[in-house]
């Protein structure tokens, strides 16, 4: 999905569908929504009033012009709106224009509580994590899809504002989604190798460095209670450290910030496999979502952090192969990097 900031009023953006908010207990329909309505002869108004349309937080309606459908979103009491609420508003809104078989949508930044940039960043969020959906393993593709979400801001002071957090909210909506194809992937897909290739691709496409190490190298390193872990599997393990280290220096008389990530990257856990019930173990795939989300914010950190950051994230299976069954010993000790023996 593309996105892009507006300088125009809403009616003013070329678009399938509208996307408008509307808050609990507004007696008449604030000025912006007037305008659609006169635009739409009134039929805007009528869609509102024969649903009963209150504006309660997680509504939604729409209605049909000749050229284009408006979507309305409740964002419940002015007093009570938040970033989610703006974000869920936004997520639904765009669903319903997704749905409805538009390709292009304009949106209005949701709210007037917060600042620009914190209300284009939740709507942009919103819209991108709304709309995603995993189909690598369909043979038929989805064919509604929303290319192109632009949003409007007639204020070109405002719109400068508002652009920041498009940047923003669309980086961290990007990062989640890859951190959802991630989790999303079977376990007999997505091996300890396959999570370092998606770290050493990132360093590519961002200021990351990865440095990847291999068994031989845990080994040497003394990390006996992490290669326990993968000890009965096929599969080899890695350990991979991304480091981020921002361009320039901090202010005079300030230290730069220093932050460490670490993300468990288990690709799936057969620890429980004889304690849970059957359903239980259709989730155990997520046991590497740790290290999924650890490495997604690494990489939103490359593009706007001012802060140090170290990602730690040890992968490898919890699964036991015919092959290597017979070397696996239940209560062999084994010697951490920390000093601690553990038994596995």
């Amino acid at each position: 999905m593309k996105v892009d900031i507006v300088t125009k009023r809403l009616e003013e953006v070329p678009a399938d569908a509208l996307v408008v908010g509307l808050h609990t207990g507004e007696t008449k329909l604030p000025e912006r929504l007037a305008r659609l309505d006169r635009a739409a002869q009134g039929q805007l108004k009528r869609v509102l009033d024969a649903e009963k349309f209150s504006g309660k937080a997680g509504q939604v309606t729409h209605a049909h012009t000749d050229s284009r459908r408006i979507v309305v979103a409740g964002l419940g009491p002015r007093a009570e709106t938040t970033a989610e609420v703006l974000r869920r508003a936004a997520a639904a809104a765009v669903r319903r224009a997704r749905d409805l078989g538009a390709r292009t949508v304009a949106a209005e930044v949701l709210g007037d509580r917060f600042t620009a940039r914190q209300r284009a960043q939740a709507v942009v969020e919103g819209a991108i994590l709304g709309t995603y959906y995993f189909d690598r393993y369909k043979r038929e593709k989805v064919e509604k899809v929303i290319d192109e979400l632009r949003i409007a801001e007639p204020d070109a002071r405002r719109a400068r504002e508002a652009k920041d957090g498009v940047r923003r909210g669309e980086s961290f909506a990007l990062a989640t989604s890859f951190a959802r194809d991630l989790i999303n992937a079977p376990a007999n897909e997505l091996h300890p190798t396959d999570l370092a290739r998606a770290a050493t691709e990132l360093e590519k496409e961002s200021r990351l460095e990865v440095k990847v190490f291999d068994q031989a190298e845990c080994k040497k390193m003394g990390m006996g209670a992490f290669l326990g872990v993968a000890a009965g599997s096929e599969q080899p393990p890695k350990f991979i450290h991304v480091t981020y280290n921002p361009s320039g220096r901090p202010a005079a008389g300030r230290r730069r910030k220093k932050i460490v990530l670490i993300g468990k990257g288990i690709t799936f856990d057969s620890g429980g496999l004889d304690l849970k019930p059957p359903d239980g173990m259709l989730r155990m795939k997520y046991d590497m979502a740790g290290a999924a989300a650890a490495r997604s914010r690494l990489a939103c950190s490359s593009r706007s952090s001012r802060a140090r950051h170290r990602g730690c994230t040890s992968t490898s299976p919890d699964r036991r192969s015919r092959r290597r069954i017979c070397r696996w010993r239940p209560r062999a000790p084994r010697d951490s990097r920390c000093g601690r023996s553990s038994r596995t």
